[in-house]
């Protein structure tokens, strides 16, 4: 199998806001346990804020395969998460570096 690499952007919604410290703290804590249990990687986490059209950081992830993205997307919704990240992301796969398969099926 290969492994799954999400790319995404994200920024807190206004209920995060609400929230206290103390709720941020244990709601990030729960979700890197749950990255960390659906054995994700993280390869880059940046901040967006200075150059960005409204999203507040980015990123790419790999995971083991995509029951482990389903896993950890499973336990984000049971935190209700998405109340209070908004994200954009992609997933897919490597591909084979080389010629497009357009530029090979001309050739």
């Amino acid at each position: 199998m290969s492994p799954i690499y999400k790319m995404y952007l994200g920024r807190y919604t206004p209920l995060w806001y609400a929230l206290s410290a103390e709720e941020r703290y244990a709601l990030e804590a729960a979700a890197q346990a749950a990255f960390t249990a659906a054995g994700g990687q993280s390869l880059a986490d940046c901040s967006a804020d200075a150059a960005s059209d409204g999203w507040q950081w980015f990123g790419l992830e790999q995971f083991p395969d995509r029951a482990a993205v389903e896993q950890y997307h499973a336990a984000l919704a049971d935190l209700g998460w998405h109340r209070y990240v908004a994200e954009l992301a992609v997933l897919g796969i490597e591909r084979a570096r080389g010629p497009s398969t357009a530029v090979r099926e001309r050739g």
